[in-house]
């Protein structure tokens, strides 16, 4: 269906009978078909992922996305909440999510807004190993 090639009609077809099978409401059904007779299917997950910013900021909330090796236990998440709020201030509220991922080795990473606290192990062993292989000036010294 995100394939521009297929005819508009056939595009538009798939798409209605996948609304009524799910049950969507006539006014997701009809913007779906716009996308569809528009060429625009691909698009959907940006759209989706852009209604929800302007949604939470309408409501006066932030997405904080916390990346660590293992979830959070919830007494540290609400600590970090806590935090987060803090350095946001009154009017705004913090919606966090959680995602795991191995690799960071440890530590925790934060983005939110146009923010990132990175405080990963992983960063930290790459930042201590381009300290290790600079060249030392000796007449600095």
């Amino acid at each position: 269906m995100k394939d521009i090639s297929v005819p508009k009609d056939t595009r538009v077809k798939a798409v209605t009978e996948i609304c009524s099978e799910a049950k969507f409401s006539d006014l997701t059904k009809n913007f779906l078909v716009v996308l569809a007779e528009n060429g625009r299917l691909g698009h959907l997950e940006s759209i989706a992922n852009r209604f929800e910013e302007l949604s939470m900021a309408h409501k006066g909330e932030v997405k904080a996305i916390v990346t660590s090796v293992i979830p959070l236990p919830p007494e540290e998440e609400k600590d970090l909440k806590e935090i987060l709020q803090e350095i946001l201030g009154q009017g705004k509220k913090i919606k966090l999510d959680q995602k795991i991922d191995p690799s960071i080795l440890g530590g925790i990473m934060v983005e939110f807004g146009q923010k990132v606290f990175d405080m990963t192990i992983k960063t930290r062993a790459k930042q201590m190993e381009r300290f290790l292989r600079d060249p030392i000036n000796i007449d600095s010294l």
